[in-house]
C-alpha cells in the first residue's frame, strides 16, 4: 500500500485575505513614506539658509539689567523701585556702609516674582545691642508684580 502525501491546499477565500493583508501593509507603508517625504520638503521650505548678509541682519539691543541697592534688590543706593531683574537671574552682593554689613541673595523666579534673602551686621558705637557690639539679623523678601 502506497501512502500518498497530502497537501493542504488554501481555499480561495483564504488566499485572497492574506493577499489583501499584504496589499493593505503595502499601501500604508507607501502612504507613511509618501507622507513623511511631503513632510521633508515642507520643513525644508521653512528651514532655509537666509541670504541676508550680516550687515543687513536685524540687530537687537540688550537691555541691561537694572542696578541693585544695598538691599541686594532693584533701586538705587537704598531706595528700591519697580523694576525687576531678567527671569532666572541670581544676584548676591555684599554691601558695607557706615558700620552696617549686608549679605543678600536675591532670585528672580518668575518675571513677575523674586524672593531675597538677607544677613545684616550692624555695629554699634560703643553701646552694645543685647549684648553684642555687632548686631546682627537675617530678613526675607517677597516682591510680586502686580
Amino acid at each position: 500500500m502506497q501512502r500518498m502525501a497530502v497537501r493542504a491546499v488554501d481555499s480561495p477565500v483564504n488566499m485572497i485575505s492574506k493577499f489583501s493583508a499584504r496589499l493593505a501593509l503595502a499601501g500604508w507603508i507607501a502612504a507613511v513614506t509618501c507622507i513623511g517625504a511631503a513632510l521633508t520638503g515642507a520643513i525644508g521650505a521653512f528651514a532655509t539658509q537666509s541670504t541676508a548678509s550680516a550687515e543687513e541682519a536685524p540687530r537687537f539691543k540688550r537691555i541691561p539689567a537694572p542696578s541693585l541697592n544695598f538691599y541686594g534688590t532693584s533701586g538705587l543706593i537704598d531706595m528700591p523701585s519697580a523694576e525687576m531683574q531678567p527671569d532666572g537671574q541670581w544676584n548676591t552682593t555684599v554691601s558695607w556702609f557706615a558700620g552696617q554689613s549686608r549679605y543678600n541673595m536675591t532670585f528672580q523666579a518668575l518675571p513677575w516674582l523674586s524672593a531675597t534673602f538677607r544677613y545684616n551686621g550692624i555695629q554699634t558705637n560703643g553701646t552694645p545691642i543685647d549684648g553684642f557690639n555687632t548686631y546682627y539679623d537675617r530678613g526675607f523678601d517677597v516682591r510680586a508684580r502686580l
